[in-house]
């Protein structure tokens, strides 16, 4: 009579430790990829908030229109309005008129961020300036082209969506109005973002009022889409 089963026990006893091991190890290889999926979606959440440098490659970079309608569109106190007649959706060639009216006085400017992200200055321009000086009154309506400048807006490609961005500025800045890019001149993305962020950084200065104190630059922003088709 064999002697051997007690280490065909210890065998099969070893055997069944080590597939126990095995189911235990994917066991937390499993839970571990559906713990880094997990902190994988929290890390690209969390990026779309914060300004991390190691969030840089996951999160796309921001458009000309996102960075304007952030940086010049979040805040409308003066209750700024934009009309696009004679409606927001245009085929190439059509014609395009745009309204202005605004709650507060003030000076206005006007950019077309076009889908590529290119910004063109549509007001104030040399058309204008002869009567409105760039100037919106409460209670009344700018309409941009009006019968004085003698051509039409015209709807072009890009096709896709454009961004219309109005700024309305009630102090008076000058110094503002007069580093704005030449207007009707189109911008290419790069230095598009750059216009932004410099006209962001005027209006953030301070100005004194009629007792000589130092207070912020009154001025609101708003935002309006129009879509351009074949």
């Amino acid at each position: 009579m064999s002697n051997d089963t007690p280490q065909k026990t210890g065998i099969w006893a070893k055997m069944l430790k080590m597939l126990g091991g095995i189911i235990l190890l994917g066991s937390l290889i499993i839970g571990g990829i559906g713990l880094v999926s997990d902190f994988s979606e929290v890390i690209d959440f969390s990026c779309r908030f914060h300004d991390w440098d190691w969030c840089e490659e996951d999160v796309p970079p921001e458009t000309t229109a996102e960075l304007a309608i952030r940086l010049l569109a979040d805040d409308n106190q003066a209750g700024l309005q934009i009309e696009i007649l004679p409606s927001p959706s245009f085929r190439v060639g059509d014609i395009m008129r745009l309204r202005f009216s605004s709650n507060h006085d003030g000076y206005l400017l006007v950019f077309d961020i076009n889908r590529e992200g290119a910004l063109t200055t549509l007001f104030p321009n040399q058309f204008s300036e002869q009567q409105k000086q760039g100037y919106l009154k409460v209670g009344q309506s700018l309409t941009i082209p009006d019968v004085d400048y003698g051509f039409d807006f015209l709807a072009t490609k890009p096709i896709g969506t454009g961004t219309l961005i109005a700024v309305l500025i009630e102090d008076e800045l000058t110094i503002i109005r007069d580093a704005l890019p030449v207007p009707f001149k189109e911008i290419k993305t790069q230095m598009a973002k750059v216009v932004v962020q410099q006209l962001h950084q005027q209006l953030g200065q301070s100005v004194q009022d009629e007792n000589g104190i130092d207070r912020p630059v009154r001025w609101s922003g708003t935002m309006a889409e129009y879509q351009i088709t074949h």
